[in-house]
């Protein structure tokens, strides 16, 4: 412990850090190639549509727990060897939601995702305006479910074959099926 603290004071650009919870198949697919690759795909798709950064979209979701995962600090008297504050005993699910935002901050209202069977209307209860509910058993997008996004997206960005949208998206696998390929082409 007194050497790792006498190599941080030696050494000021280096601090500890806690670090982000990486997929080893995010960091084996984020390499020179793959990236080379993706570069390549955006230039000749720039070079061909010129689109303006009001139609470049980027596209990603997230899983927001239903319940806290982390107790925020609080302020308390020094000298107090022990600070409640009262939590959920509940594990709580996680919700998906699915956001897309364009180059000049512009968003389309999310989707989210939620772990049921049956929709309810007051699940979106406070959500952005516009915002849309899907269900899905486990609370994850699928292939059927990202149509449904699809559908949301042009609803809200109106694309047209003189001024189409460019849609960046991960290459997770609900995203790759012939029926949202056809349907971005059609759209």
């Amino acid at each position: 412990v007194d050497w790792v603290k006498g190599f941080l004071k030696r050494h000021t650009e280096i601090s500890l850090r806690v670090p982000e919870m990486t997929s080893i198949g995010r960091i084996m697919g984020f390499n020179k190639p793959q990236v080379k690759v993706f570069f390549d795909l955006l230039k000749a798709e720039m070079d061909k549509h010129h689109f303006r950064p009001s139609r470049i979209y980027n596209a990603d979701e997230t899983g927001v727990p239903t319940v806290p995962t982390k107790s925020p600090k609080v302020m308390a008297c020094k000298g107090i060897k022990r600070v409640a504050k009262v939590t959920s005993a509940e594990r709580g699910k996680t919700v998906t939601l699915m956001c897309s935002m364009n180059a000049c901050g512009n968003f389309v209202p999310p989707a989210f995702i939620f772990p049921r069977v049956r929709m309810r209307s007051e699940f979106l209860d406070d959500a952005p305006a516009e915002s849309i509910g899907l269900t899905e058993k486990k609370g994850w997008m699928n292939q059927e479910l990202f149509v449904q996004y699809l559908k949301h997206f042009v609803k809200h960005t109106r694309p047209t074959k003189n001024d189409p949208v460019l849609l960046l998206l991960d290459n997770h696998s609900s995203r790759m099926t012939l029926e949202a390929v056809d349907y971005c082409r059609d759209n």
